[in-house]
């Protein structure tokens, strides 16, 4: 049976050589339905100070003060002596009441730590951030435990409401702008830079005004020193607030030296001005290298060649592992569907199986089973209200769980099948994945297990919830589209072309619907450019690189499928590689370093940009046709090739210095 138990791993950009997190909830994203939970008192989840957040009431007084308590199954590696930080935020109107933490490995056999989290809360309903370091001892954590609202000394509960929320393990915070110093950024270029207070939080600003520099007038860039793991995604996230429409912000990645570039490109979406908070992201594809420095350039305008005047703030900056979300509320096609039922017990209705309270439970007989009159251990059949394709169900169980069950699906509730035997069941939550099924119907059928009171007497398996999950209209979450990793290349002739295989594409969707497109740019087009060669719905293409000039350029090919971003759905992935133009053949024409051309590829409108004089500008075709020639008698033109067909064409500049040629592509 396959697991997969949701957590989120967030490296912090810091200035510690590591700095990582696993946000194990919000419960903004995360549902409920990835925590187990016992014993006394009301649980659920709210909305409170406009965020969602974990609700606890205990009122029991007589109990033991651990009466309720809430567990997360987890698979979180530890190394032996290293520490590690569960941190998470409670609310109370309760004043001097802890949390008590405790880790186990997967079975529960092993206790791998466990004591009260620190500081107490303070009451009074305010926000108290608490905290439990944990030393690792080499074992898997399989769950974390919490204890909330309960006094040890007093040996019971203290009566109250808890609220809970950001629960994160193995999180240091060093570099928020916070409380992190502004030793802890490098920067260098043009521009004013500092840290201010801004919306009531400090944060990083930055003023451009100089239009007349490079775009990257103004770099930060922070030491890190952060493993990857070849072919793993990682996703650079931060906060920009901006004056200014429409400005991305440019990132690379280097190693402890500089030597080698792991990748770059621009952080999507843009800006939106307006002075509104954007959260811009770039996904890296790990190369097995350790990152040395992560650097930022933000407020440029690339196609422009020059910076975009204006008031930057930058905040909250992470880096980390992206994950697939298994566990998510908005796509449960089981919530509030009808159900149905061999039987039920009082108010342990079948209405309780989809109700989305994880607090209610369904159970199908009043009494012990006995195989003499009881047909099954319980039978439920779930209506979906409409034909999915199904592919993972889940199910929470009470402490009375089945050890044998079958999943089965059927669309018109008559013809069945199974698309899942269990023959080991653990009870707590499981997730069961299996290849997609068209299902309107969904059941499940238990046959052994419950809860052994002696050797006489078992209830019968009882659940608290059901959720099914699948991919029709808009419930559908987007898995990102796949590529293979491409190799660097070194071309030794300048003004030639060299052709670079793309394999391994797909959608990345189980049932392979989605639409494809790439995109390709080049970091120095005055070095080396690129272009995509691509039939939509094949799994190769190619790549064509032309060598304008010596030296080192970075492809980077986008994919693209059209199943978008509903519900955390990821619709495109990034491979880069480096270029590397070495024609020792000759001597490099200093004269091609001073003139810039973009874009590359290019629509309506082609730029040339130089410190000198230039004269005229000729465009030719592949068969040497000329099909425009400009005086110009400036430092810089903006040619409007609207007008010409697509392909491949040779520019000559001639300045006052001498002549180049380079290659565009439209």
């Amino acid at each position: 049976m396959k697991k997969i138990f949701t957590f989120i791993i967030v490296l912090l950009v810091a200035f510690a050589a590591r700095v990582n997190a696993q946000v194990i909830s919000d419960f903004g994203n995360a549902p409920m339905s990835s925590w187990a939970e016992w014993g006394e008192g009301e649980l659920g989840i709210v909305t409170i100070d406009g965020d969602k957040a974990l609700k606890m009431v205990k009122a029991d007084t007589d109990s033991e003060w651990w009466n309720k308590v809430i567990a997360f199954e987890v698979d979180i590696p530890t190394t032996s002596g290293e520490e590690y930080v569960l941190t998470l935020q409670v609310k109370s109107d309760v004043d001097g009441v802890p949390v008590y933490a405790k880790f186990v490995n997967a079975d529960w056999s092993v206790t791998l730590g466990e004591g009260w989290m620190s500081p107490k809360t303070t009451g009074g309903g305010n926000w108290d951030e608490l905290s439990y370091t944990l030393t690792g001892t080499g074992n898997q954590i399989g769950t974390i435990m919490l204890g909330i609202g309960g006094d040890a000394d007093a040996g019971k509960p203290v009566v109250g409401n808890y609220f809970v929320d950001d629960i994160t393990f193995d999180t240091i915070v060093i570099s928020d702008f916070e409380n992190a110093p502004m030793s802890s950024w490098a920067e260098w270029g043009e521009g004013e830079l500092g840290i201010v207070t801004i919306d009531g939080d400090k944060a990083l600003k930055m003023v451009k005004a100089d239009t007349d520099s490079e775009w990257w007038n103004k770099v930060v860039a922070f030491e890190v020193d952060i493993p990857t793991t070849s072919g793993e995604e990682y996703v650079l996230t931060l906060q920009v607030k901006s004056d200014v429409d429409g400005v991305p912000v440019y990132a690379k990645f280097v190693n402890a030296d500089w030597s080698v570039t792991l990748g770059e490109g621009w952080m999507s979406p843009k800006t939106t001005g307006g002075g509104n908070w954007d959260e811009l992201s770039y996904t890296l594809t790990g190369t097995g290298d350790q990152i040395g420095t992560i650097m930022l350039g933000i407020g440029g305008d690339a196609d422009a060649g020059k910076p975009v005047a204006g008031d930057y703030y930058v905040d909250d900056i992470k880096f980390g592992r992206e994950l697939i979300v298994l566990i998510d509320t908005v796509n449960n096609l089981a919530l509030d569907k009808n159900t149905a039922v061999n039987s039920q017990c009082d108010d342990l209705i079948k209405e309780n199986l989809t109700d989305g309270d994880f607090t209610t439970r369904w159970a199908p007989y009043c009494e012990p089973y006995d195989e003499s009159i009881h047909e099954n251990r319980g039978s439920a059949v779930i209506d979906l209200e409409g034909d999915y394709q199904v592919q993972r169900v889940l199910i929470l169980w009470e402490a009375a769980f089945a050890t044998d069950y079958t999943i089965q699906v059927s669309l018109d509730s008559t013809a069945w099948d199974v698309v899942h035997t269990e023959g080991d069941g653990d009870g707590l939550f499981d997730n069961v994945i299996f290849d997609a099924a068209p299902a309107r119907y969904v059941r499940i059928l238990s046959d052994s297990g419950g809860y052994v009171v002696d050797a006489n007497t078992v209830w019968c398996p009882s659940i608290w919830e059901v959720e099914v999950f699948g991919n029709a209209n808009d419930m559908f979450v987007n898995a990102a589209p796949i590529i293979d990793a491409i190799d660097n290349i070194t071309i030794t002739s300048l003004n030639t072309d060299e052709t670079v295989n793309l394999s391994g594409i797909g959608d990345g969707d189980i049932l392979h619907t989605q639409g494809l497109s790439i995109a390709v740019t080049s970091s120095a087009d005055h070095i080396a450019t690129a272009m995509a060669n691509y039939t939509p719905g094949e799994s190769t293409g190619t790549l064509t690189i032309s060598a304008v000039a010596n030296g080192t350029a970075t492809i980077t090919v986008l994919l693209k499928d059209d199943g978008g971003k509903n519900y955390f759905g990821v619709d495109s992935v990034r491979v880069s590689f480096t270029v590397t133009i070495d024609d020792n053949t000759g001597i490099d024409n200093p004269l091609s370093d001073q003139i810039r051309v973009y874009p590359i590829p290019a629509d309506d409108l082609i730029s040339i940009r130089t410190i000198h004089v230039i004269r005229e500008v000729t465009i030719t075709d592949m068969a040497g046709r000329t099909v425009r020639r400009v005086l110009i008698n400036a430092d810089g033109a903006d040619m409007d090739i609207s007008d010409l067909r697509n392909g491949i064409y040779f520019i000559t500049i001639d300045t006052e210095e001498g002549v180049v040629s380079r290659k565009i592509v439209k």
